[in-house]
């Protein structure tokens, strides 16, 4: 089955480090029919796990955030080694990465992880390192925190999700020694901003590890941390806030989109 992906080979926006924005990856999960199981072969993932206590990372049609399937990353038990999904290696160096997709908490017991960098906690089945990762955020039964260091701190002072709430997360990471701006606004050398459902949480906060070019991303869960994703974006560069919906996150001005053919195999 063919798969549209969408592709830019030219982009008209620039930052203020000169660094043009580019979209190098994106995965809607939308042709996998419900309770397929997720693979490398049929998603353009490069890292799919599930870990030593079970569960699932499989397709739910209809999806959760407009037309189309989600994915969602389950666990069988608490106190398991992660189940998780990504790119391992293969995305386009750079220390400014934009990052932004939805998600729904299905299970709010344990931690749900993201990050973008580079290193073994990427191409490894274990558990973040901070000095890997440009970023770390989690929802840490609930609440919404980012990596500093060798601890935790709140986004937004202090941010719940809900239960089975639908929602979108965008982060614009600065890792250079310049600023970089977007639409919309701008971030800091060694900064980067946090929005959620369009509202920035956290503006210009220190990024995990600075001057760290990033090659891949990895999201995953541990203790039941539960959750269903979908539109994973990422651009090499600063790119504006899509408006708090799916197909927003296809439509960024500015931009020169291709829509490219991607032959993949899927599960029957």
């Amino acid at each position: 089955m063919k798969k549209t992906i969408l592709s830019i080979f030219a982009v008209a926006v620039t930052i203020v480090s000169s660094q043009a924005q580019v979209m190098v990856f994106q995965e809607t999960f939308d042709d996998l029919p419900n309770n397929t199981a997720l693979t490398i072969s049929n998603t353009d993932l490069t890292y799919v796990r599930i870990g030593t206590g079970g569960g699932t990372i499989n397709a739910t049609s209809p999806g959760f955030f407009g037309t189309g399937a989600s994915a969602s990353i389950t666990q069988a038990m608490s106190n398991a080694s992660l189940n998780g999904i990504g790119v391992q290696s293969t995305l386009q160096p750079s220390n400014i990465y934009t990052m932004a997709f939805n998600f729904r908490p299905l299970d709010l017991t344990g931690d749900f992880v993201i990050g973008v960098g580079a290193g073994t906690s990427f191409t490894g089945n274990s558990v973040f390192t901070t000095a890997h990762g440009l970023f770390w955020i989690q929802s840490d039964s609930g609440n919404l925190e980012r990596r500093i260091d060798s601890g935790w701190s709140d986004i937004g002072g202090g941010t719940t999700l809900t239960l089975n709430s639908n929602n979108l997360l965008h982060i614009i990471a600065n890792g250079s020694d310049a600023s970089a701006s977007y639409t919309g606004g701008s971030v800091g050398a060694g900064r980067m901003d946090i929005y959620l459902n369009g509202t920035l949480l956290d503006d210009d906060v220190a990024v995990t590890t600075s001057g760290l070019n990033a090659t891949g991303f990895r999201m995953y869960n541990v203790n039941k941390g539960d959750t269903a994703v979908d539109n994973i974006t990422l651009w090499s560069g600063a790119a504006p806030i899509p408006e708090p919906s799916s197909g927003a996150l296809l439509v960024l001005g500015g931009m020169a989109l291709v829509a490219v053919r991607s032959l993949r195999k899927k599960n029957s």
